[in-house]
């Protein structure tokens, strides 16, 4: 029979929040989910708790705009995670038990998901009925303490993940490390944070890439995703810049990941930073929107509002543009936005490019 692609919405997490991917199997406590991560790779195994699982959802226009891109085979798997989900799939586990002493006796880099919304990861050094202890790594800064280890109580656990990019990624980093590599900032990558007027998106959101040029009032830069890939070309406002970090663990993480997709020809897939090599010099947000073509989406970043917005421009001045929003796979009311209030913009993007694609195949765009 096949797989069908749900929506898994759970306790411990946000309620708009949500996993995309296939069920496997399903016991008494546990299912086995394959999941896909929101940039269309193929994504790790998780091992979710079934009290923890608040609706599985079938129909909606996420899914439908999944199921196109795998019709389409605009799914990728560039870290070649389908071959290791396989053979992690064939040890067919029925219980959380077996699962981590799996993981423990292979050592095997995972993440623990808690009912308190919490996470940590790391290798498992120690595991009995009631807990289980891990040396854990910092998920902000990839880094590891291998003196200190954490403890988790069983039954605090929801959810385990196994093989998923970023632990993949991790796990050669450390292997790196542990040969003696040595890595630092040599991309000369930078982490941007913005003033928002959110205090959980001023302390924990931000931007990281590399500047491709500049002009008194703007950044144009190659903008990454967690796993060191270009994710979009973006226009950064410098007025609203509130730190710009050039050294940190995490930068040396991101610089070992950047170099090794580059290595692999997996660094940009979709020759996003040929895009920014047009520029003579770096625009401005009203030539952008005032320039922008009617089938072109933007991503728009606001420092008021408590994320980004999507759509295509509807109408713009050299002060302000209104957007026409895309809510899910349809455009629905305006919002008219202030340059002097816009963080960033996306000029491009892979995820622009492959809801542009869908967008014109429903005859929305």
């Amino acid at each position: 029979m096949a797989l069908k692609l749900v929506e898994i919405y759970q306790h411990s997490e946000d309620e708009n929040s949500f996993l995309l991917g296939y069920i496997l199997n399903k016991t008494e406590n546990w299912l086995t989910f394959l999941s896909l991560d929101p940039a269309g790779n193929q994504g790790g195994v998780r091992f979710l708790k079934i009290d923890d699982i608040a609706e599985i959802n079938e129909d909606s226009d996420y899914l439908r705009l999944f199921s196109f891109f795998l019709a389409n085979g605009e799914i990728n798997d560039p870290y070649q995670l389908t071959q290791a989900n396989h053979d992690l799939l064939a040890q067919h586990f029925k219980n959380l038990d077996k699962i981590l002493d799996f993981a423990c006796s292979k050592q095997i880099l995972i993440k623990l998901g808690l009912k308190n919304g919490g996470s940590i990861g790391g290798f498992i050094v120690g595991l009995d009925e009631e807990e289980v202890q891990l040396t854990t790594y910092e998920e902000k800064s990839k880094t590891f303490d291998d003196v200190i280890r954490s403890t988790v109580d069983i039954d605090d656990i929801v959810e385990v993940v196994i093989n998923d990019v970023g632990l993949k990624l991790l796990e050669k980093y450390i292997d790196f490390l542990n040969d003696g590599g040595d890595v630092n900032n040599d991309l000369d990558l930078a982490q941007i944070y913005f003033s928002y007027d959110s205090p959980i998106r001023f302390q924990h959101d931000f931007v990281r890439g590399w500047l491709v040029n500049e002009s008194p009032h703007y950044f144009l830069i190659d903008r990454l995703d967690d796993a060191g890939q270009v994710a979009a070309v973006s226009l950064l406002n410098k007025d609203l810049i509130a730190n710009i970090t050039t050294q940190s663990s995490y930068l040396n993480y991101l610089n070992y990941a950047t170099m090794y997709n580059q290595q692999h020809n997996i660094f940009d897939s979709y020759h996003l930073s040929n895009f920014a090599s047009k520029f003579d010099q770096v625009p401005t947000f009203a030539e952008i929107a005032q320039t922008a073509k009617s089938d072109h989406l933007l991503t728009v970043d606001s420092f008021e509002y408590d994320g980004i917005n999507i759509g295509k421009v509807a109408n713009a001045s050299q002060e302000e543009m209104t957007l026409q929003l895309l809510d899910g796979t349809h455009f629905s009311g305006t919002e008219t936005i202030g340059y002097e209030n816009l963080c960033m913009i996306d000029l491009i993007s892979y995820d622009s490019i492959h809801l542009q694609h869908y967008l014109q195949t429903i005859n929305q765009l």
